[in-house]
């Protein structure tokens, strides 16, 4: 499980809202994060193109720039 969940983080697919800094599994998905996770997905599958860094979702994917630096 961890070597997935790995995967995933290197591949930006978490997202993470509130606090991007911390993977919460057992938390309920709602449906903004299942839309997200799916987004995210299609973005690392070259499927649809990524938000742009200004955008203030981006502050919530794994790897942002834009997230990192409002920390």
């Amino acid at each position: 499980m961890v070597d997935e969940v790995a995967a995933a983080t290197k591949a930006n697919i978490p997202v993470n809202y509130l606090d991007p800094r911390v993977l919460n599994p057992t938390e309920l998905l709602s449906w903004g994060s299942a839309t997200a996770l799916i987004h995210q997905a299609l973005v690392y599958q070259g499927q649809v193109e990524p938000l742009p860094n200004n955008e203030e979702a981006t502050k919530y994917l794994a790897g942002s720039a834009a997230k990192l630096s409002r920390i």
